[in-house]
């Protein structure tokens, strides 16, 4: 049993409001469990977030996708960089109209196998992740 454990995690992919979350805990003979369900309110104030990269690794010619969640009327550029951060394309620039969260699909057949970064710029914040592609 997990008396006393002590868990930290952080949902950036999390929609504004209110979101429920359980741990299911899983002993070795199999048997698992449920914790209470935690309800936490999360602020609608986010300046400007950038999801996790899915699928990660990504093959070469396979899309990926990522989620860009930021206050409507935001100036957003993404940009797709290669290692050393020299630019290889413009994925948006744009002022978002309406909803706060635009999902977007990257295609990647132009890509060779290796590391490549989107950088998020905003008005007042930016983000940055990380691009595993493979053959």
């Amino acid at each position: 049993r997990g008396a006393g454990a002590s868990y930290r995690y952080r949902d950036d992919a999390a929609p504004a409001g209110t979101v429920h979350y359980r741990l299911r805990q899983i002993d070795l003979d199999g048997s698992s469990e449920y914790s209470p369900e935690l309800r936490v309110r999360a602020a609608d104030a986010r300046p400007l977030s950038l999801s996790p990269v899915s699928p990660q690794p990504v093959r070469s010619g396979e899309p990926m996708r990522v989620d860009i969640r930021a206050d409507a009327g935001a100036q957003l550029r993404l940009v797709l960089r290669d290692m050393l951060g020299r630019p290889l394309r413009v994925l948006l620039d744009e002022t978002l109209q309406g909803s706060t969260v635009r999902t977007l699909v990257i295609p990647t057949a132009d890509l060779g196998a290796g590391t490549y970064f989107l950088q998020l710029q905003g008005a007042a914040a930016a983000a940055l992740r990380r691009i595993t592609v493979i053959r």
